[in-house]
């Protein structure tokens, strides 16, 4: 985004970090500026005064920082969780979810995204990443749960809404939550599947060995003959030793080397 203090105050922000902005910012900016035109995926605007645009750029400015340092953090924690997830589950969430958020019942688009993936059993709680503890939120209310747990989110909104409407909310939810078992079910189907493969390929580098490589609980474990292996939180969204049977043949060999 830029401001030009010419004749007239003039500036242009990306469609998509326009879209992206929570929605009292969007508000503020659009009542407060006067569009131009939208092309190439910018938007073109005028602002009344140099005191308005001051703020909007302030604004945006610490939104976008606040933005980078979330998103940092997001990714720091995501490596600590275990399992994972495709964007074929995300969208059979939303169509799960019925495209509304879970915890609001807001509406939620695809395009421009506009919704949060909410790990219901937080990250630094000892959540996982696998579908069966992700749903989908809007921006504003992922942020406000944080760390959070669910309970403690629909009491929140039980002060906000009501009982009655917070019994309706959770009725959805169960509906939405057998769904999610199902995405789970079958995301560690394909996972399994995919071990199962490598598996079958170390058996035949070793043969004669008792090799097992699975899924167990929420982590991936390998077991060579009675010396278990328990690979850390993350590890199954490392594809390319995860899935390699190259690389689960170095450990095995590893292994019967001791």
């Amino acid at each position: 985004m830029f401001l030009d203090y010419g004749d007239k105050i003039t500036g242009l922000i990306e469609k998509d970090l326009l879209d992206g902005l929570t929605d009292v910012l969007k508000e503020y900016f659009l009542e407060t500026v006067r569009i131009k035109s939208s092309a190439d995926g910018c938007v073109r605007f005028e602002i009344p005064n140099e005191k308005d645009a001051e703020i909007i750029y302030e604004k945006i400015r610490n939104y976008e920082k606040n933005k980078t340092r979330y998103e940092s953090r997001r990714d720091s924690l995501h490596i600590l969780s275990s399992g994972i997830y495709e964007k074929e589950d995300i969208d059979a969430l939303y169509e799960a979810q019925q495209g509304l958020c879970y915890y609001t019942g807001k509406s939620l688009d695809k395009k421009p995204k506009n919704f949060a993936i909410d790990h219901v059993v937080p990250v630094t709680e000892g959540g996982s990443s696998w579908p069966s503890n992700l749903v989908l939120a809007t921006v504003e209310i992922n942020r406000e749960k944080h760390n959070h747990s669910k309970r403690k989110m629909f009491s929140i909104l039980e002060k906000r809404n009501g009982k009655d409407w917070v019994k309706m909310q959770r009725e959805f939810c169960k509906e939405v939550d057998a769904k999610r078992r199902k995405i789970d079910k079958n995301r560690r189907s394909i996972i399994s599947e995919m071990l199962n493969k490598v598996e079958g390929n170390v058996r035949n580098s070793f043969p004669g060995q008792d090799i097992d490589y699975a899924i167990i609980n929420d982590d991936i474990e390998l077991v060579v003959n009675h010396t278990v292996v328990n690979f850390p939180p993350g590890f199954v969204r490392q594809k390319r030793k995860c899935f390699s049977s190259k690389y689960i043949e170095k450990l095995v060999e590893a292994i019967l080397a001791k």
